[in-house]
């Protein structure tokens, strides 16, 4: 472990970025990925091993807790965390170590309360250097980060048109062909490699041998393969907005559920344009819209 007093000279980091490393107990890891957080908590700083999931954070255009949570490359729910959590005037007021889903307790430590050092706080942008060496935990750290604030937040990109542009196209003439039952459009409006899962493909091995691998239209049939789509994909009525930036769309649309009944809903289609200009779904996220309570006799 490293004594403040003996630490490098490094450069700053550029803007919304962060450098240097965080330890708990004997052990470090390198920071991957920083926030600065005002919510209910007050302003919070998230030192990360792992890249924050961000495309979770715009997906409905707010973030939450449950944002913050959601990590790339987490496969065994190992994310060590370091927040810090400041006073009004910006200086150090409790800590805690997070591991993943694994929940922790807000610790003050007053001899950790000089390590934190700013150069700007102007509650938009908060820059300046984090330096522990507790006997527990342990920071090296240089950050310069926006300020978030829990609830809406904007997407990159610049908005959708009204009809939803070419992404609000696709996405509408998909749902189009599923409930109306055509399958021939639907084939031709799913990506490659969805188009191989469906009807399957030929493999040619050394010696010119075909193999035909069936897809699930060839496994369950046309009927259910329609029904099983049904079950991914909503009834969409009309696009309500969105995003797009660069390759990735965001179009957010009003719709009703098609399988047990007609309820209505809103939600969200992540859409990826690939080389030849061609528009997939990525994700899609839906949320029902709350009704009257049925009251029963």
């Amino acid at each position: 472990m490293v004594s403040a007093c003996t630490l490098p000279v490094r450069e700053m980091p550029p803007d919304h970025a962060a450098v240097g490393e965080f330890g708990n107990d004997g052990k470090s890891w390198k920071l991957r990925d920083a926030v600065a957080v005002s919510g209910r908590e007050g302003l919070v700083l998230i030192f990360s091993r792992l890249h924050f999931d961000r495309k979770k954070w715009v997906l409905d255009a707010r973030l939450t807790d449950e944002d913050l949570a959601q990590f790339l490359d987490n496969e065994y729910n190992y994310a060590p965390e370091l927040d810090i959590k400041l006073d009004a005037d910006g200086t150090y007021a409790a800590h805690r170590m997070v591991y993943g889903e694994y929940g922790a307790a807000w610790q003050v430590d007053p001899a950790l309360e000089h390590g934190v050092s700013l150069r700007v706080n102007d509650g938009r942008r908060i820059a300046g250097t984090l330096r522990i060496d507790g006997p527990r935990v342990f920071a090296d750290v240089d950050f310069d980060l926006p300020v978030l604030s829990l609830g809406p937040i904007a997407r990159p990109g610049v908005p959708l048109p009204a009809d939803g542009g070419a992404p609000g196209h696709y996405l509408l003439a998909r749902s189009n062909a599923v409930y109306e039952g055509d399958l021939d459009r639907l084939l031709a409006l799913l990506s490659p490699k969805e188009h191989t899962e469906a009807v399957g493909h030929y493999d040619y091995d050394p010696d010119f041998v075909i193999a035909y691998e069936p897809g699930d239209i060839e496994r369950s049939g046309a009927s259910l393969f329609m029904l099983k789509q049904r079950m991914d994909m909503p009834r969409i009525h009309r696009i309500v907005g969105g995003s797009v930036d660069g390759t990735t769309a965001w179009v957010d649309f009003e719709g009703s559920e098609g399988i047990m009944g007609d309820e209505p809903l809103t939600g969200t289609a992540v859409l990826a344009q690939d080389r030849r200009g061609n528009w997939w779904i990525e994700e899609l996220v839906t949320h029902t819209i709350p009704g009257e309570e049925e009251e029963y006799p």
